[in-house]
């Protein structure tokens, strides 16, 4: 069987592949000369032109045909298996040398590293090539401005699906923050909407227990009045409406008579409450609706209360505690305040005329602009009170302390009665009354 076969025209050496196993035979054929050589793998082995054969692994020979004149030799060298092959080299067919050649002209054609062939000292160094095949150089690595382009090309890749998934993750937050917002605004809404629900239940209920009346019902009223005092403090929309509620509810439970008592009775106690309630109203906008009441509050804890505009004409507030209360503009025409604790109390602009302060406390009050026409301030120390504008004519200062107020004129003391125990600033004096003819 032939394995494969070739022919050499040149002087210089060539190399080419054996298979292990097998029967080598040169020949020369044309021209006049002598075959050189064959070098192998194993040192110092040298093939004739006679036949020989070679057993062992594959074999990398180098044939040298040494020309006799100007003509080269041409010869063949013919290998003939005398053993199967082994496996590694099964089925598969050598190439030839001229096609060998044709891939490293191609390969040197297109700018790459042709094959050379191996010299025989670099063949003996490296073992003869044992197992190896002819094959081309490996490529060259690509130039660096082409690898530089792809790693420019990757990295913007990269940056780019980076900048699109951050905008996406932003789109995203964006949009659940936007349903955050409306489910909270949903929630909020229905809690509103639960919450208003639950004050006009509670005021509903409120107004059933202010309904309820007889003496054996007064807790379930006074329940009733404080539970409006919640919803007015809760709901500042309904506020004014249970200021009106509790107002309508004094007058109806506390009327003026026809022909006011010279001492009127304490009022009931939820009518107490409820004033109490409503001088502890929120908003001092809501004004109190009291006219034609006549109210009984001794000994009433009304410190700090708002009574502004109040009508509390001819009340009984003998002994009510109404510190820092502010009454502005109050109308306490006629009402009993003896004994009565205003002291730092609001009553700029209040009607105190014929009311009698007799042994109240009037301590750092604002009284500017008042009206004391006619009251009775006998004994009261007015200790570093404000009477600014406040008109004392006919008004009682018997014994009273004035020494200590401020803004007083002589001049607002026409016609006020006082006596030698009267006190006042200096500089001032009550003027001599005016002879009639």
């Amino acid at each position: 069987m032939v394995g494969w076969r070739f022919a050499h025209d040149e002087v210089d050496p060539i190399t080419f592949g054996l298979p292990a196993q097998c029967q080598c035979v040169a020949d020369i054929v044309a021209g006049q000369g002598s075959v050189g050589w064959w070098s192998a793998p194993i040192p110092d082995v040298r093939y004739s032109a006679d036949a020989a054969t070679l057993r062992g692994p594959p074999l990398v020979g180098t044939a040298a045909a040494v020309s006799a004149g100007s003509s080269p030799v041409r010869c063949w060298v013919q290998a003939t298996a005398v053993a199967p092959p082994t496996r590694r080299w099964s089925n598969v067919a050598m190439p030839r040398l001229r096609d060998r050649l044709s891939a490293a002209h191609a390969a040197w054609r297109t700018s790459r590293r042709p094959w050379t062939a191996p010299s025989a000292a670099r063949s003996r160094a490296t073992g003869g090539g044992r197992g190896r095949r002819l094959h081309a150089a490996p490529p060259p690595p690509p130039p660096a401005g082409r690898a530089a382009t792809a790693r420019d090309l990757v990295l913007t890749l990269f940056q780019g699906v980076t900048a699109l998934t951050a905008v996406a993750a932003v789109l995203y937050t964006a949009r659940s923050l936007d349903y955050t917002a409306d489910a909270t605004n949903a929630t909020r809404v229905q809690v509103q909407l639960a919450e208003r629900g639950q004050i006009t239940e509670r005021f509903g209920r409120a107004i059933d227990q202010l309904g309820q009346e007889g003496p054996d019902k007064l807790s379930i009223r006074l329940g009733g009045i404080y539970a409006l005092e919640h919803v007015m403090r809760d709901s500042a929309p309904d506020a004014a409406t249970v200021v009106e509620v509790l107002c309508a509810f004094v007058r109806t439970h506390a009327p003026r008579p026809s022909k006011p008592p010279q001492r009127v009775p304490p009022s009931p106690p939820d009518v107490q409450a409820a004033v109490v309630v409503l001088a502890r109203r929120p908003d001092i906008t809501h004004e109190l609706e009291l006219a034609g009441t006549l109210l009984s509050l001794p000994d009433a804890n009304l410190a700090e209360g708002n009574l502004a505009e109040a009508n509390l004409v001819g009340a009984n507030l003998a002994d009510t505690d109404l510190s820092f209360a502010n009454l502005l503009n109050a109308n306490l025409v006629g009402a009993n305040l003896t004994g009565a604790n205003l002291a730092s109390a609001h009553l700029l602009g209040a009607n105190l005329a014929g009311a009698n302060l007799a042994g109240a406390a009037v301590w750092f009050a604002d009284l500017s602009a008042a009206d004391l026409t006619g009251a009775n301030l006998t004994g009261v120390n007015l200790f570093d009170a404000d009477l600014s504008f406040a008109d004392l004519a006919g008004a009682n200062l018997a014994s009273a302390d004035l020494s200590g107020v401020s803004g007083l004129t002589s001049a607002q003391l026409v016609g006020a009665r006082v006596n030698d125990w009267t006190r006042l600033p200096a500089g001032v004096v009550v003027p001599s009354p005016t002879p009639t003819r």
